[in-house]
């Protein structure tokens, strides 16, 4: 995978064949992608096909929460400390390398289930329209359409707690 601008066709990487999800999204992760999938998450480690087109890497499926579901990949953010931050349906997720992806919104547990009726009524979850990052600060707004009556907004910091205003 040394060239990020050139990929050819006969080279393909299968992410979970037997999983019929489409790829949702991928993010650059150091030395790693990580490719997301609606309710999965998969590490691809390595370095490049050799010429004879032999793999020189490995796809690892991740262990994530039985009830992580995402689909927006405008919500990825890393931080300045390394930690990859997802918005899901069902809240807010960390990855900080190894083999686990874990739920850190459980503190606003109650606020989000609010919104999570209307995502998953249509299948459209782009009521969070983006994300943004800024010295290990994680902000998410979330849409009034959402909401059904105002835009409301949440601030994960670097000491785990979350901050909600509308």
């Amino acid at each position: 995978m040394d060239d990020e601008t050139s990929w050819p066709a006969t080279r393909t990487v299968d992410v979970d064949k037997d999983n019929s999800e489409p790829i949702v999204d991928g993010i650059s992760f150091g030395d790693r992608l990580v490719i997301f999938k609606k309710s999965s998450v998969y590490l691809i480690v390595g370095e490049h096909f050799e010429i004879n087109l032999a793999r020189v890497f490995t796809v690892t499926k991740l262990n994530v929460p039985s009830d992580f579901y995402f689909t927006e990949g405008r919500t990825l953010q890393i931080l300045e400390n390394g930690v990859l931050l997802i918005f899901g349906v069902n809240g807010v997720y960390k990855y900080e390398g190894g083999y686990n992806v874990e739920r850190i919104s459980d503190p606003i547990f109650t606020d989000l289930k609010n919104y999570r009726p209307n995502w998953v009524a249509d299948d459209n979850e782009e009521y969070v329209y983006y994300s943004g990052s800024f010295r290990n600060r994680y902000l998410f707004p979330i849409a009034a359409t959402a909401v059904g009556n105002k835009d409301e907004s949440f601030l994960y910091d670097e000491n785990r707690a979350f901050w909600k205003w509308t």
